[in-house]
């Protein structure tokens, strides 16, 4: 599909991104999900081998101790160098992981699929059973993403995240809140045994309904607390670390440059124009904040566009660049920075 995400499926509506390929509305199976998405493939740890020293008539190679190469199944493709005693979860795992949540009846598959050449996998999963209001009529949605490396760069995580129904922004759990913390995340190493920590996660995500009631809690608390026009501006130019005296900066000044004027511009203009900041309780609270913080994250922020992207027109390869960002990059540490600044504030 293209450089950064390389293959996805999706179920349902069409996601905020608009990257990957159909299955219709019905509910899908872990095993169904796993092969749309194009995860059908295992990871084998092979040897690694050096050149031998040079001089001689034959070539010669030498076995690299302590590390092996992980090694995409489907395609012999290499994916990272790894210590001996790393243990691959497969990516049938991770699924098989989901299926027995969905079990319960109050997860369903969302989206699913690889980055970065397959070194990354995830599976988004809707909780509908833990939908809550901020204010009334302001929907949140949460959801479980589960995501994994296979090149040694990320520990299994299974993540409390959301998305704001009314303008399709992504949301975590990422408040100082100790209980919040604890139930919102949930990482395994990928040494020892992983399938029996598995077993532990999956009773500690049972608490996903606790999660999202600590999370919209500290959300009301954001929706009740005024957060004027003068206090936005200054909370953004900290965001961006701009730090002009006045809290509007000053694009004149040799330490604003005119990228991150723009990015000034684009928050504070959302924190009154955004989607949804029209609400009535929204407007003018620490909520419409967060939620013009989120937008410029997930909709509005440039991001850099991977050269060699299959995907052809200049919209879809910032689109893509931007799904990667919110999923395990920048604009995520944008949005948690942002959340504990307003906490702090």
């Amino acid at each position: 599909m293209s450089a950064e995400v390389e293959t996805m499926a999706y179920v349902g509506e069409v996601p905020w991104h608009g990257l990957g390929e159909p299955l219709g509305d019905e509910p899908v199976s872990g095993e169904e999900m796993e092969v749309a998405s194009g995860l059908d493939w295992r990871v084998d740890k092979k040897p690694l081998y050096i050149e031998g020293a040079e001089g001689t008539d034959e070539r010669t190679y030498e076995r690299v101790n302590d590390w092996v190469a992980t090694v995409r199944s489907s395609d012999g493709k290499g994916l990272g160098v790894v210590g001996e005693s790393y243990q691959v979860i497969q990516n049938k795992e991770m699924f098989e992981f989901a299926e027995a949540l969905s079990a319960t009846g109050g997860v369903r598959f969302h989206t699913a699929g690889s980055l970065y050449g397959g070194r990354r996998v995830w599976a988004l999963a809707e909780v509908t059973s833990a939908t809550f209001e901020v204010v009334k009529g302001d929907s949140v949605v949460p959801y479980l993403l589960l995501a994994s490396s296979h090149d040694g760069s990320l520990a299994f995580q299974a993540l409390w995240t959301a998305i704001r129904v009314v303008c399709n922004n992504t949301l975590r759990a990422a408040f100082q809140d100790s209980a919040a913390k604890k139930h919102a995340t949930f990482s395994i190493r990928h040494t020892g045994k992983p399938m029996d920590r598995l077993e532990e996660a999956q009773k500690l995500l049972g608490l996903m309904d606790t999660t999202s009631m600590l999370v919209a809690e500290q959300l009301q608390i954001l929706a009740a607390q005024a957060f004027s026009l003068p206090r936005m501006q200054e909370f953004t130019a900290r965001l961006l670390d701009i730090k002009p005296p006045d809290g509007v900066p000053d694009e004149e000044e040799d330490t604003v440059s005119s990228r991150a004027m723009n990015m000034w511009e684009m928050i504070v203009d959302s924190y009154e124009h955004g989607v949804g900041a029209d609400l009535a309780g929204v407007a003018g609270t620490k909520w419409a904040a967060l939620n013009a913080v989120t937008q410029f994250a997930t909709h509005q922020r440039s991001t850099r566009r991977n050269r060699h992207s299959d995907l052809q027109d200049e919209a879809s390869q910032v689109k893509e660049a931007r799904f990667a960002s919110m999923m395990f990059g920048s604009g995520q540490q944008l949005v948690t920075r942002a959340t504990s600044l307003l906490v702090d504030a």
